[in-house]
């Protein structure tokens, strides 16, 4: 065996340590909000992944993550997949915002980062400097409720990929990352849907709101104003989202 050079996703799913903590059998959501995360990991399995029990109109319209390994533990995915042609990244891309659109339409928001490196991922094995890079990136830089991109996938990846400006835009803290509400238009061929994913985003954001912890306060702080902004500039698209 030995390294081979990939994509390289890593997502957090935020909130689920809370989750596992406070919930209890007790409580009347208890069994929902469970088969809401397995319905969410098992989407993601089936949209990414080469599987002949799959029908392929069920899956995500991108090349790149066909044939890609996924692995899950706990409130972590990591899915790394070979690079193809240089054009399938905004496809990518796409895709990775509909996957984040499926975690909020389930109630739950992802952090992570996209690199491309050196990694050994199969069955058994999960390892190399790849997927550490996509691990300290996640830990350490991403921060807020969104999915940072390396510069090793700018540089190696998206050298003369113009078509992705777009959908990979620069935080106010330097970062390159990718702008879900960008990929709305990509993902989302009725004005309805992004008024209902807005309306989602809305209540995920309220209930963060009421968290008394700084840190985790201001991950939603941070997406408020996110959606602020693009409220701004679509205004045609979110006229009384907040009341569906």
């Amino acid at each position: 065996m030995e390294y081979q050079k990939k994509l390289i996703l890593f997502l957090d799913l935020l909130g689920f340590k809370s989750f596992i903590n406070e919930k209890t059998q007790l409580d009347d959501n208890y069994v929902m909000h469970i088969q809401s995360i397995i319905n969410l990991i098992e989407t993601i399995r089936d949209d990414f992944c080469l599987d002949a029990s799959i029908n392929p109109n069920q899956r995500l319209r991108s090349n790149l993550f066909s044939n890609s390994r996924i692995t899950q533990f706990s409130d972590s995915i990591i899915m790394s997949s070979f690079y193809l042609v240089e054009d399938h990244l905004k496809e990518t891309l796409v895709d990775i915002v509909a996957m984040q659109c499926n975690a909020i339409y389930s109630g739950f928001l992802f952090r992570g980062a996209l690199t491309y490196g050196d990694i050994l991922h199969t069955d058994k094995y999960l390892f190399g400097p790849g997927f550490i890079d996509a691990y300290e990136m996640e830990r350490d830089k991403a921060v807020y409720p969104r999915i940072i991109i390396s510069d090793s996938v700018i540089n190696n990846v998206n050298s003369t990929c113009k078509a992705c400006d777009d959908l990979i835009v620069t935080d106010k803290d330097g970062i390159k990352y990718l702008d879900i509400f960008s990929g709305f238009k990509y993902r989302f061929n009725r004005e309805s849907s992004i008024r209902v994913m807005i309306s989602a985003l809305e209540r995920i954001i309220l209930e963060g709101k009421k968290n008394q912890n700084k840190n985790i306060l201001e991950k939603y702080l941070w997406l408020e104003e996110e959606l602020l902004k693009y409220k701004k500039r679509e205004k045609r698209h979110i006229t009384n989202a907040s009341t569906l």
